[in-house]
């Protein structure tokens, strides 16, 4: 068999040396060699409008699991052309695929599946219920962000395996972006009275049909994320249903090659606060934040799919600096000014590990991977500050990189030492929005941090909840996003 990558598995690679046909122009030999794989139609049930296989015919050991993707790569090339053969996988997905869905594919133990089916009068959904509430609901947030993506998720298909296999067995096929394996159905009971669990959400409808997303899952009270009315999975099972929000915000990465936004935060600091959080949820909620649906729209425009299908992607491209170019876009020319505070310092995040995520040492304790110092790159004159182009410039591990992922800047209001952290999103954010000349203005308040307060919290916000959220809160700052109708509020934290 041929890999997604071109290449023959050993298996196939002994039986062409066998045959003596190694020699031989491979393309004539393939279609007679393979004939038993691609003659055999694949069961499958369509079960909630998804195709589901390994019901009927059990998947049971690897030669049927790699029949199966066989039959799946099989079915993608039958609709090329010839002169569409001859290009590599990648251009060939580009040709095909539609661009604006990506597909992912679920593949589950019979065990688990049953386990859904046998739970189902106290859960409330079936296990392709359950999946398909999970994308609906991912759907939903695109649509709903600001600015709004229009891009849909779809299930390609789900696949039952057997309990034998310890890891899931399925390699990726050409149709796919990406692939979700459970193997355990790890809901805890929703008859027992408990509530919550991990990053669970659970729903209801309002009044008006709306959709009210509530945490902790199974409570009365927490916190409500409201989504409009859409006629989707939702409207088809109870109200109550448990969705597992941590499979989202993976396939945020797997489907849609989006980058963890707590990454912009930083504990130990060495300045007025200790600590910096970029508060947007980092897609753990039925939100996106402006900045991840600026920077998904920026991968829709450039064709950029999967995590571990597109050569450009974190997961394939062959670098640090080719797999998070877009933390290296930013405009041309940019500015800060502070409405007549005076400018007095600027730093940037430079990196103690080849990498932008914390380390644990051998006894669990964690470890900062970056630190803010001093740079040169940014000129001061009075309350204006100009960041060269080199401030941008990533921090070099031999052939690796790393780009500045946060920058913190400090002025004098009114006598009072003040400092903002600014995440290098915010400039991304700018520049995807087309911008090359920006100016931005920080607006500081005369509020003051709580007694002992050490910590500093950075909001992203569309305009449209600035009013509310400024009047609830203690806010100490805030700037328009060049380009974009988002804000940046800088409060306060425990």
């Amino acid at each position: 068999m041929i890999n997604n990558e071109g290449q023959f598995s050993r298996r196939d690679f002994l039986k062409l040396s066998a045959l003596g046909i190694l020699g031989m122009g491979v393309t004539k030999v393939l279609p007679s060699i393979f004939s038993e794989k691609t003659s055999e139609k694949m069961e499958s049930t369509m079960v909630n409008e998804v195709e589901v296989f390994g019901l009927e015919k059990k998947l049971t050991n690897q030669d049927q699991v790699d029949n199966l993707v066989f039959y799946f790569d099989s079915n993608f090339e039958k609709k090329l052309s010839w002169s569409m053969k001859q290009k590599n996988v990648w251009e060939q997905r580009e040709l095909l695929l539609a661009k604006e869905q990506r597909f992912v594919e679920f593949v589950v133990k019979e065990s688990v599946y049953k386990s859904f089916k046998s739970r189902k009068v106290e859960t409330g959904v079936s296990y392709v219920e359950w999946v398909k509430l999970h994308i609906d609901l991912m759907n939903r947030v695109l649509h709903n962000a600001k600015p709004p993506v229009a891009l849909s998720n779809l299930i390609a298909r789900i696949i039952v395996i057997d309990d034998s296999f310890e890891k899931n067995p399925v390699k990726y096929s050409k149709d796919i972006d990406a692939m979700w394996f459970n193997d355990k159905d790890y809901r805890i009971r929703q008859d027992s009275g408990d509530i919550g669990q991990g990053a669970f959400w659970s729903f209801k409808h309002d009044n008006e049909g709306k959709l009210v997303l509530q945490n902790p899952a199974g409570a009365e009270f927490g916190r409500n994320v409201l989504l409009p009315i859409n006629n989707d999975t939702f409207e088809a099972v109870r109200d109550g249903v448990w969705i597992d929000y941590g499979i989202i915000h993976e396939l945020s990465h797997l489907l849609l090659n989006l980058p963890d936004e707590y990454v912009f935060s930083i504990e130990q600091a060495n300045s007025i606060f200790k600590s910096f959080r970029f508060n947007t949820g980092s897609f753990m909620e039925p939100n996106m934040s402006p900045y991840l649906a600026t920077l998904l729209n920026r991968n829709f425009k450039k064709g950029i799919r999967g995590y571990y299908t597109d050569p450009r992607s974190i997961g394939k491209a062959k670098d640090y600096l080719a797999k998070f170019n877009f933390y290296g876009e930013v405009p041309e020319k940019v500015s800060i000014s502070a409405g007549g505070s005076m400018a007095t310092d600027a730093y940037k995040s430079s990196y103690l590990f080849p990498d932008y995520y914390d380390k644990k040492d051998g006894n669990g304790k964690l470890l900062p991977c970056k630190k803010m110092e001093k740079d040169i790159g940014v000129l001061i004159s009075g309350d204006s500050l100009v960041l060269k182009k080199e401030l941008f410039n990533p921090q070099m591990f031999g052939n690796e990189g790393l780009f500045p992922v946060l920058f913190r800047f400090e002025f004098k209001h009114n006598g009072v030492d003040k400092e903002v952290y600014i995440p290098i999103g915010i400039f991304n954010m700018t520049k995807y929005s087309g911008v090359d000349d920006s100016q931005y203005n920080i607006e500081f308040t005369n509020a003051v941090a709580p007694k002992d307060m050490k910590s500093q919290t950075l909001n992203l916000m569309d305009q449209s909840e600035l009013e509310v959220f400024t009047a609830n809160n203690l806010v100490y700052a805030k700037m328009k996003v060049v380009g974009t109708s988002a804000w940046c509020v800088w409060s306060f934290q425990y």
